[in-house]
């Protein structure tokens, strides 16, 4: 699935560095930061990138790093404007667990409960840990 992450400065591209060093880089994660050029510029790279995606008619997904941020509002905005609403998704609240599941959804089977059930495997992978579990052969060297 092919995947385009938005956020402000530094979330997106840290996001792809560290899927790129588990995965090997990754041809269909994108990424467009919010800078410091401003909302214009973000928000301007962000509409010529949908609409060459547009033109694909593939579907893509696009994850944010906060709700309510100026990435998330742009892409939310962008993709109605676009009329992309069929084939684009815009999720909030990225993390390391969703963008690496995110990347191996079959795109030809898609529907809407792999994204419920990537959402909900993301979630469950936030906890508080216990240092009454810790194995002393837990520990990476």
């Amino acid at each position: 699935m092919n995947i385009l992450l938005v956020s402000h400065h530094g979330v997106a591209g840290g996001l792809k560095k560290a899927v790129d060093m588990i995965t090997g880089e990754q041809e269909e994660l994108s990424i467009i930061e919010l800078t410091e050029a401003g909302v214009q510029d973000f928000s301007s790279k962000l509409e010529s990138y949908l609409e060459q995606w547009k033109r694909s008619n593939k579907k893509i997904m696009i994850l944010a790093d906060l709700k309510g941020g100026t990435p998330y509002n742009q892409a939310v905005a962008l993709t109605h404007k676009l009329e992309m609403e069929q084939n684009a998704f815009v999720i909030s609240g990225v993390n390391l667990p969703l963008v690496l599941e995110t990347l191996f959804l079959d795109e030809t089977d898609f529907m809407i409960s792999d994204l419920n059930r990537v959402i909900e495997s993301s979630r469950s992978a936030i906890f508080k840990a216990d240092p009454l579990e810790l194995n002393n052969n837990d520990l990476d060297e």
